[in-house]
């Protein structure tokens, strides 16, 4: 919270303001930078080569952003595990009220030069944890008789279509752009008809109108999304990522490494120390497209129409509870 994100370097106002010495901070280094190498008797405990480099690395959800290739601006890596995190990247710092407002930080990517930030939720796969523990005792047992992965039977036995009933995955408060910590879940839209099917396609839907509600904060702000590299847990359903893809309206591309985060430090290690010449090439040789799922218009423009309605949801269920 000292650090000054356009100038690179310990911010002396806040420092002098909180009254914290200079001194107490280390040296700040460009992510992918040598800083030192390891000491003789650490090599000897751990039993490693004399000569080993110690790099600067970075943040998890940056160094993510480098191992899916996110390093020109549009684009951005989705993490889809039980939380969500949207990380774009830009080229210059974007310091404003409408960053502020949405809960949006703008922090130096381990890119040099570049700039990410950070659209996330609480609740993305983790409902689909909650629905699996508390009501789906019948596909627990199938999917172990079966020996397939419980989350896969259950996104499977999703409804084909939109059936009406609208989820609000703020099962543990909501993020950005809201960041209310006091805001709760809810499903509307039920019927004496609703089947388990349309309960679990509303899930998913409605984690990607969470995220499509955060895209569209991003745009605002002046941060235009366009490639997503997905990555995660949840990236490996096909279907929801065609699901994605159709709401979103955007591309949604897998890669054949999904460990994003330790490929980034791999690339920048390896940059550091000569293996690549640049993160350019390192990129280019190490980060590999897996499948791309492009939206279907019609489907895009019906859920465009859909996102609407759910945008009143979080509003009205606040005015009930407030």
């Amino acid at each position: 919270m000292a650090f000054d994100v356009v100038n690179k370097r310990w911010s002396p106002d806040i420092l002098n303001c909180a009254g914290i010495e200079h001194d107490k901070f280390g040296k700040p280094e460009q992510a992918g930078t040598v800083v030192g190498q390891i000491s003789k008797s650490v090599a000897e405990e751990l039993g490693l080569p004399a000569k080993v480099f110690l790099v600067a690395g970075g943040h998890d959800q940056a160094c993510a952003a480098l191992g899916s290739g996110v390093i020109k601006s549009n684009m951005a890596v989705d993490g889809l595990g039980t939380t969500e995190c949207i990380t774009p990247a830009f080229n210059h710092p974007i310091i404003s009220d409408i960053m502020a407002q949405s809960g949006f930080a703008c922090v130096p990517h381990v890119i040099k030069d570049m700039y990410i930030t950070y659209a996330f939720t609480f609740t993305s796969g983790s409902v689909l944890k909650w629905y699996r523990d508390n009501f789906a005792y019948a596909l627990k047992n199938e999917a172990a008789k079966a020996g397939i992965n419980i989350y896969d039977l259950l996104i499977e036995k999703a409804s084909n279509r939109f059936s009406g009933v609208f989820l609000l995955p703020h099962f543990a408060g909501a993020a950005t752009p809201y960041m209310d910590m006091e805001a709760k879940g809810a499903i509307v839209g039920l019927n004496i008809n609703t089947t388990e099917g349309d309960v679990i396609r509303a899930i998913l839907e409605g984690i990607t109108f969470e995220a499509m509600l955060n895209v569209e904060s991003l745009y605002n702000a002046g941060i235009n999304v366009e490639d997503i590299r997905a990555v995660g847990g949840m990236a490996k359903s096909e279907r929801f990522l065609q699901l994605k893809a159709d709401m979103m309206g955007k591309k949604i591309t897998t890669l054949h490494i999904s460990e994003a985060g330790t490929l980034g430090v791999t690339l920048l290690a390896g940059t550091a120390i000569g293996a690549y010449k640049s993160i350019d090439e390192a990129v280019k040789m190490l980060v590999k497209k897996k499948k791309e799922f492009y939206p279907d218009k019609n489907l895009h423009d019906f859920y465009k129409e859909k996102f609407e309605t759910y945008k009143k949801i979080y509003p009205s269920l606040k005015s009930i509870f407030n």
